[in-house]
Formats: C-alpha cells, structure tokens, sequence
C-alpha cells in the first residue's frame, strides 16, 4: 500500500501540528516527554492514521474461526500501511523536538 500526495501531505501536517502541540504543553508546564513517549505516541498516530487510509471492511460470519481469520488479517493489512506512517511521523517528530529535548531525542 502507498501513501499518495494527499495523505503523505496530511501526515506531515499531522506530525507537525504534533510537534508544536508537545512544544506548547512542554513550555507551558516545564515538561517535556522522553522519547519513549514520544516513540509510542508517534505508533499510535501512525495506527489511526493508516486505519483512516485504508478502513478494512470485514463481514459478517457465523464461524468464529473465519471471523477471527478476517480481524487478523484487516489487523494485519492496518499495522502494515503503518509501518511507513509511523517512520515519517516519528522522523519529523525527532527533528523538531530534538533540540528542545536534548540528546535523549538522538537516534
């Protein structure tokens, strides 16, 4: 699955509106987050945006064994499409809090 230019536009304005979010509240109460936080804020980020991309629909089935068959695999195809969301989101998460924070920003 690939990003065209209007969603790869909306996720670096996400990231962005992101960042400067993490800087308000940073400046605003004296705190600002480790990058473990910001790590797992940028996967769950990444999630909702790639589940918005690409909405799986799954059936209705009266075997359980073929619905589970079918959430795993929409499971599947949504952390996937996440894989890339989740490295621009976090890359430009990096650059721009980075300084802010200091080295424990550094790849």
């Amino acid at each position: 699955m690939e990003l065209n230019v209007g969603q790869l536009y909306l996720v670096g304005l996400v990231a962005s509106l992101l960042a400067q979010i993490i800087k308000i509240v940073g400046a605003r109460f004296d705190w600002f987050p480790s990058r473990r936080v910001i790590t797992i804020v940028a996967f769950v980020v990444s999630v909702v945006l790639a589940f918005i991309f690409w909405r799986p629909v799954i059936p209705a089935e009266t075997d359980p064994m073929t619905l589970a068959g079918l959430i795993l695999s929409a499971a599947t195809m949504v952390l996937g499409a996440a894989v890339g969301i989740y490295n621009v989101v976090l890359e430009s998460l990096l650059k721009s809090l980075g300084e802010r924070i200091g080295r424990s920003l550094t790849p």
